[in-house]
């Protein structure tokens, strides 16, 4: 059984909500930024989180492992307009069990968060920058399938802190061409 937790019913970012009645074009993230390679332990690409917009602007992330024997048993996300929203202890570190969109439960190796942020672009261009913090718990498998190690695993970005936790965040651009004629 999949438990999701969103601890926000509604979410309103501040400039990064535009609505509008006119839509002009389609919003775009620039593809250099909208997939981080997720490590476990520190050093272990094993796979990617990716940032996408669909036509609506609708904003999701997806998780996706490699193909082998590990598996995505929790994911903890956090996405806002200001890397100061990100939920962070007095010194820096996140707060991953105050992170917007929880999942427990899980037994996958890719899934999908629809996010409740959406960008409406308008008849001028503009842009609008996401800062993500993507955690998750995962579970390696030995060719029998038992569990031989779980480490967490974050997407690669920036720092938290200099030292001591190795946790990362990363943005993302959504670009809205606005009226091009």
């Amino acid at each position: 059984m999949v438990t999701v937790k969103n601890n926000l019913t509604s979410l309103v970012l501040g400039s990064a909500l535009v609505f509008s009645s006119f839509v002009n074009a389609d919003p775009t993230i620039p593809p250099e930024e909208q997939c981080k390679t997720l490590f476990a332990n520190q050093t272990e690409a094993i796979g990617m989180v990716c940032a996408n917009v669909n036509m609506a602007g609708q904003l999701s992330i997806e998780y996706t492992l490699n193909p082998d024997s590990t598996f995505i048993k929790e994911i903890h996300l956090h996405v806002s307009d200001t890397m100061e929203e990100i939920p962070q202890t007095g010194v820096g570190n996140p707060k991953v069990g105050h992170f917007e969109y929880q999942l427990e439960g899980l037994n996958t190796t890719q899934q999908l968060i629809p996010l409740s942020e959406n960008v409406m672009c308008g008849p001028e261009p503009e842009s609008f920058t996401f800062f993500v913090a993507a955690h998750a718990a995962v579970e390696y498998l030995d060719i029998n399938g038992e569990v031989i190690d779980m480490p967490t695993a974050w997407a690669d970005g920036e720092r938290f802190t200099q030292r001591g936790n190795w946790a990362t965040y990363f943005n993302f651009t959504v670009n809205c061409p606005g009226n091009n004629g």
